[in-house]
């Protein structure tokens, strides 16, 4: 039998400057994809799979497809054991988890697996993927059952037909293993520190309650078990990104690994001339949270210091001269300025984040990953013709607009020294801070500009 366990890569794997991996592990019967998607899709969009890695955008969100079925005939089974050796070799040794933070979200039996895994690495230090015990900064278990599940019980009777398999058998009520697992977990300090949160469904899956509030207790001190209105299977799939789960967990990760972005070091006496020049004004707006005319004001010096103050707007030779040492400084400190005072959300390093996490590539402009990403910070809207939305039509709200939201684009960056009235859907007319006199350079420079963040 072929070995189909494998590390789905959703968003943000590619940024080798990620603070953090989350994974997420699925469980009995389960789908790397589809169980964690509201209409059980096998795909990550529209779940929350894509929705973190879109918020939390200094964080690569993988899934884990594993065999793990309730009956022998639906697939292949290991016993928990080599399951979690298995997977930790795949995770250390193919992909490097274990090498940042690490926060595992499970389901079902995809929390045992986790705590065998790590079980297994704190027993044997010797193992080159123990680096995940120590990195892992946080865990949630979603009907996880630490002490057996009853549905085992109505499994093994139905399985009686076509068969039980290892699982299952490990699943049963007051099941020794588990038990043994459970109480490696509560003598083990580098274990029982790490930061858990744990739910369990009330309601009834094909009239079986799979996962009660005691199986779901973990019995560790501090920790207590919070029910959902859910069932075993739809408490994986939030709804929306305004659901409870989506937002207590999500709350959880920023708690247990903090998204602020790496940022650029500055030498000390060039900060302090940034600082006094013709930074200051940015940085009076930005500290004040005055939005607006902190991205007027971020237009007005990025022209002053490419020497296009009397043009008000730049063009792609422009840009590409941002490589350029003093230059590419001042830029990195906007960007600082930026991300620093809303806390991680705007920034131009925020936005390469998104766009290389949409698909983009960092110094190349794709039209329909460029549409997806301007839809994703909230500049494209649903509207006849273009719909896009004019620079006063941006939202200067930290709390109400999407992340990356800004500084705006360059499609809607105002022209230093233009009265911008106009709408920007007619943009052949108005000259914005990156724009050509072509429909298409108005908003095709942006991508071009995150090789020098």
């Amino acid at each position: 039998m072929i070995d189909s366990t494998k590390l789905i890569s959703i968003i943000g794997t590619e940024n080798e400057d990620r603070t953090a991996d989350i994974i997420f592990v699925h469980g009995l019967g389960g789908n790397a994809l589809s169980t964690w998607h509201p209409q059980g899709k096998k795909e990550a969009d529209n779940s929350w799979l894509t929705w973190l890695g879109e918020e939390l955008t200094n964080l690569g969100i993988w899934s884990l497809a594993y065999e793990v079925e309730p009956f022998r005939w639906r697939g292949y089974t290991m016993p928990l054991v080599e399951r979690a050796i298995n997977i930790g070799d795949l995770l250390y040794n193919a992909h490097d988890i274990g090498e940042r933070s690490v926060i595992f979200v499970t389901h079902s039996m995809g929390g045992l697996v986790v705590k065998q895994l790590l079980r297994h690495a704190h027993d044997f230090p010797t193992l080159p993927w123990n680096k995940i015990v120590e990195q892992t900064k946080g865990i949630v278990f979603l009907s996880t059952p630490h002490s057996g599940a009853d549905i085992a019980n109505w499994m093994q009777y139905i399985g009686k037909i076509v068969g039980t398999s290892v699982s299952v058998e490990e699943l049963k009520t007051n099941n020794s293993h588990l038990r043994e697992l459970n109480r490696a977990y509560l003598n083990y300090p580098q274990l029982n520190t790490i930061p858990i949160s744990v739910y369990y469904e009330n309601k009834t899956t094909s009239g079986v309650l799979v996962v009660d509030q005691d199986s779901a207790n973990p019995g560790m001190q501090g920790v207590f078990p919070v029910a959902l209105d859910e069932d075993h299977i739809t408490i994986a799939k939030p709804k929306s990104q305004n659901s409870r789960l989506y937002l207590t967990v999500k709350k959880f990760i920023k708690n247990c690994v903090p998204n602020d972005p790496v940022l650029p070091s500055l030498p000390r006496d060039t900060e302090i001339t940034f600082q006094t020049s013709i930074y200051s004004k940015l940085q009076d707006y930005l500290e004040a949270k005055d939005w607006k005319k902190a991205d007027e004001e971020t237009s007005r010096v990025m022209c002053e210091i490419s020497g296009k103050l009397k043009e008000g707007r730049l063009n792609d030779r422009d840009i590409h001269n941002f490589s350029k040492q003093e230059r590419n400084q001042g830029l990195k400190y906007i960007d600082r300025l930026w991300v620093d005072h809303s806390n991680g959300k705007f920034g131009f390093s925020v936005q390469k984040e998104i766009y290389i996490g949409r698909g983009g590539i960092s110094g190349k402009y794709d039209d329909k990953i460029w549409k997806d990403f301007c839809h994703t910070v909230g500049w494209k809207i649903e509207l006849p013709i273009l719909g896009w939305r004019t620079h006063s039509e941006l939202i200067f709200d930290l709390d109400k607009a999407p992340v990356g939201h800004l500084p705006s684009s360059p499609r809607h960056a105002p022209a230093f020294g233009v009265h911008r009235s106009e709408s920007i859907r007619h943009s052949n007319s108005i000259k914005g801070l990156f724009a050509l006199d072509n429909y298409v350079g108005v908003y095709t420079l942006l991508p071009y500009l995150f090789p020098y963040i």
